[in-house]
């Protein structure tokens, strides 16, 4: 059993008697797809990729100037994120917390214990969250601290649509769905970001994910792709 109450045996097919046997080589069928799929798939994300920088590199100019006459700080946040196979790469993020966020955090959970909770059920906090400047509350609701992953799509660390990237501290937790959800490069959206997002607690997070491996194709990065657009005006599951 994972956490969160996931039953890997029977998603994965597997007794508990064998679990522990499960190793990465096991699922490298999860990432083999054929060559033509690969270069297809890496030629759509730099061609999308380019297009939407050149809108989007004059608006990133604008919210980088609001970030900085907000609160104190660089106007990039880099956070050390597991890429594909496990291996960690430099996530870009627009900055949407102040500096001193740590501290803060484990003050608001003193005063608010129900809060630690929460944390550990969505792997967050969902709605007043201290750590969030005023701007990044915004880009955050309309997800626009993701633009600047355009640039790790293009530096080949991460995929237009993927399971969107987790946390190092996050492996332990992701049990034996690691092996699986991280044999395919983490996307700047994905199906979770479509299928709820933030309203969904982390256990539910692994099950798409691993649902999303299983069974993508074009097809399926293509209805992400729009569905995205639709979540990203309603915003739901965005906090």
């Amino acid at each position: 059993m994972a956490s969160g109450g996931i039953d890997e045996a029977a998603i994965l097919g597997t007794s508990s008697s064998n679990e522990n046997s499960l190793k990465i080589s096991r699922y490298e069928s999860f990432s083999k797809h054929r060559p033509d799929q690969i270069f297809l798939k890496r030629l759509l994300d730099i061609i999308i990729c380019i297009c939407m920088l050149v809108l989007a590199l004059p608006l990133m100019l604008v919210l980088g100037l609001l970030i900085k006459i907000d609160s104190p700080g660089p106007v990039l946040f880099t956070d050390y994120r597991l890429g594909r196979f496990g291996a960690g790469f430099s996530c870009y993020k627009l900055r949407t917390m102040y500096l001193e966020n740590i501290d803060m955090l484990q003050k608001h959970w003193q005063s608010n214990p129900e809060c630690k909770e929460e944390w550990k059920r969505y792997g967050k906090l969902k709605r007043n969250d201290p750590r969030v400047t005023r701007c990044g509350k915004w880009l955050r609701k309309s997800s626009l601290d993701e633009l600047p992953q355009l640039f790790n799509v293009l530096k080949g660390e991460m995929s237009l649509v993927g399971p969107r990237p987790y946390l190092i501290a996050e492996q332990a937790a992701m049990g034996q769905f690691a092996d699986i959800i991280l044999s395919v490069y983490p996307g700047v959206t994905g199906l979770w970001q479509v299928s709820g997002r933030n309203e969904l607690e982390f256990a539910e997070r692994l099950q798409i994910d691993f649902k999303y491996v299983h069974q993508r194709s074009c097809w399926l990065d293509t209805w992400i792709l729009l569905r995205t657009i639709i979540a990203i005006i309603s915003r739901k599951g965005a906090y």
